[in-house]
Parts: C-alpha cells; structure tokens; sequence
C-alpha cells in the first residue's frame, strides 16, 4: 500500500516546492511581485491577454478555457484559477513521467531520480519567473507524457488522442512529429525514410493525423472569430527574434545562457558518453528523437522566438528525462567516487584547470549574465546558473582525470 501511494506524495511535495519557490516574498515571480501570497491582478493580466492579446496566444484556447472553468465552478479568482490549474498540471505530468521512466527503465529508483532531475530543469523549478513566462506548457506536459505512455504500450488509438490534444493545448508539440518518426523506426537513415514511409503508411499516417487534424481545425478557428490580419501581422515579424535574441552584449549572453540553462548537462553528458551506450538498442529511439527534436526546436527557438523564454529550448528533453538517470548512472556516479576524486587531485594541472573553469563560471553567471527583461539582477537565476556551470566544470576535470589514467594504463 505504502509504495502505491509514495509516488503520489513524492510527486506533490516536489510540486509543493516549486510552488513555495514562487510566492517566496524574497523573489519576483508571475505568482507573487515580492509578495507570500498570489498576485491576482497581474495573473488575471496574463489571462486576458491570452485570451484576447495576440493570434498565437488565441490559437492555444484550452489553457485559458480551463482556467475560466475553473475560475467560474469553484467560485475563485482568475489568479488562484491559474495557480490550481498549472501546479496540479505540473503534479500529473511529473507523476506521468514516473510511470514512463518506470516503464523504460524497470526501476522504481531510477524512475524517482528522473522526476527529481525533471524538477530541477531550469525551465521547470522557475517555470513562473520572467522571462520565462510559463502558460500552456504544464498542461501539454500532460499529454505529451501520456501519449508517450500510449505509445509504448502500443495504444494506437489512445495515443493518437492524447497527442493530437498536446498539439491543440501547444502547437509546439508539431515538433516532435519528426522525433516520434525516428523513435518508432530507430534503424531509419536518411537514405532509407520513402521505402520506411512506403511499407508503413498507417503508422506513419498515426503520427501526421495530429498535424492534419490541428491544421484543418486552426484553419476553421482562425476563420470564425477573424484573426487572420492579425496572425499575418505576427507572422511576418517573427523572424524579427532572430535580431532581438542577438541585439546587444546583454540580449547575446542571455540567449546562449539560455541554451545552457537548460541543456549544457544533457548535451554534455550525451558528448561524453560512448556510442555503444547511447546506441543500444534498448535507448536509440529515445536518443534519436531527442536529437532529431533538439535540432529542430534549437532553430525555431532562435529564429522565430524570444529565446529568453527558457521553457522554449526544453521541449526535446521529454525524450531524456524519462531514461535520464539509466542513460547517465556513470557520468552520475563520477561525482560519488573516491577513487575519480583521487585520480584528480594527483593532477595538480588539473586543479589549475578547475580554478581557471570556476572562476570563469562565476564571471559569466554572477557578472555577466543580466535578464534583459525584469529583475536583472535576478539572484536565483544567477545562483542557479553559477551551480550549473561548477557542476559542469567540476565534472569535466573528473572526467578528464579518469580518461588519463586510461590512456596511461594502455
């Protein structure tokens, strides 16, 4: 009985956290302006301009549709309606990505590691900061999850639903269409996609049905409540991020950070791990979609968005989190080991290294690193940013250590 139910308190404590992170009186988050309690003005700003504010914000109905049932059922405010909406949002898609990472893994440990490294994710643990700007996002983490749970557990119909429901919450999720493809053929080349496609039209057709289906339904939508000049207008300006994400000094070294934030460990990790282990064929598919999904997501976020927006770059991560600590558990480890620790103390050039990469990682996330949007000064970004990079840093002069002492030994 116990283990049936400790996930779900595992899962709403964490969620609890992130929450109390928010409306701490010491931070200036979506939820709170320096306040320990719930800004309902701002929150209630943030849902009219959802509803009514821009064509793109427009197009994604079901967040602000939810939010006003909640709003009128119970009685409450559009901010309190908010904050329930997209913290039991966070809680089920966390639970979800228990059950996934379960399902891959075969650990329940392991399935625990993986939430807490989901927690942690920089666009997650700060999910309500500015700029990050989080709206749509918890709830579509639902049914991305879902779906992939449907997906291996080969529930065609049921994944078909949910998915095209996570596209319909967030068309970003059309990126992952390309991902799903290499996960569901993991042995396809580029030379082999028409003769994969040819001999598995309908599971190929599962996978392009969402986009079909969002696309004739936008179409109708836009149409009826008339928002094509508007949605023109936006569109034609979108590639105009490409020049805001890069403008000034500031607006450069907010972009990249903003890569790193939420990917540096991931990617390195993925750098510096064999290919026998990545490729097994036990992970390729998921590895695979997450690098075909972070090529694609990488170059919308800088091209046509405020890459500032953190949450934009995380979306490839679905692919990871759920077989993260299986995937990595040596690269994990190496912080843990006496002996790695030993191999690099008695490198004394090595120590050098570690001062040299520390003190830059203070230079960039402590001086250099400014928001170009709300607090710039913001402190828990740059404490945050600051551990990410020691981590980092910390590891890769491990890492260095212990493939010297290989190559001395051959």
């Amino acid at each position: 009985m116990f283990k049936k139910i400790l996930p779900f308190f595992y899962h709403a404590l964490l969620t609890l956290l992130v929450y109390f992170i928010h409306v701490n009186e010491k931070v200036n988050s979506m939820l709170n302006d320096f306040k320990a309690e719930i800004d309902q003005g701002y929150l209630k700003e943030v849902y009219e301009f959802h509803k009514t504010g821009q064509a793109a914000f427009m197009k994604r109905p079901i967040t602000t549709f939810l939010i006003e049932k909640i709003h009128q059922f119970f009685s409450v405010e559009i901010g309190t309606s908010f904050v329930v909406l997209n913290f039991s949002c966070l809680f089920l898609s966390s639970l979800l990505l228990f059950y996934l990472s379960k399902l891959l893994t075969k650990s329940t440990l392991k399935a625990y590691v993986n939430s807490l490294i989901f927690f942690l994710c920089f666009p997650i643990i700060f999910m309500f900061f500015v700029p990050i700007y989080t709206y749509d996002e918890p709830l579509q983490l639902v049914f991305i999850f879902a779906a992939l749970l449907a997906f291996f557990t080969q529930k065609n119909i049921l994944f078909l639903c949910l998915f095209t429901m996570s596209v319909f919450v967030r068309e970003s999720s059309l990126i992952l269409i390309p991902a799903l493809f290499v996960l569901k053929f993991p042995t396809v080349r580029l030379n082999t996609i028409l003769s994969v496609v040819k001999t598995n039209i309908m599971q190929v057709l599962l996978l392009v049905l969402p986009a079909i289906v969002y696309f004739g339904a936008i179409k109708i939508y836009v149409s009826n409540f008339n928002i094509q000049q508007i949605e023109a207008q936006e569109n034609a300006i979108r590639w105009m991020c490409l020049l805001q994400n890069f403008e000034s000094d500031q607006a450069i070294i907010e972009s990249i950070s903003a890569f790193f934030l939420v990917l540096l460990i991931p990617i390195y990790f993925l750098i510096t791990s064999k290919s026998n282990e990545l490729f097994s064929e036990k992970y390729r598919g998921m590895v695979k979609a997450f690098l075909v999904a972070l090529v694609i997501n990488t170059f919308i976020a800088y091209f046509l968005t405020k890459v500032r927006e953190a949450r934009i770059l995380m979306l490839p991560l679905v692919f990871l989190w759920p077989i993260f600590s299986n995937l990595f558990i040596s690269k994990i480890k190496m912080y843990f080991s006496i002996k790695n620790w030993m191999k690099f103390l008695k490198k004394p050039i090595l120590l050098i290294l570690l001062i040299i990469l520390l003190f830059s990682s203070y230079r960039i996330a402590i001086i250099f690193y400014k928001p170009t949007i709300g607090d710039e000064n913001h402190h828990v970004f740059k404490y945050y940013y600051f551990a990410l990079l020691t981590l980092f840093s910390t590891h890769l002069c491990l890492y260095i250590a212990s493939k010297q002492k290989k190559a001395a030994s051959e």
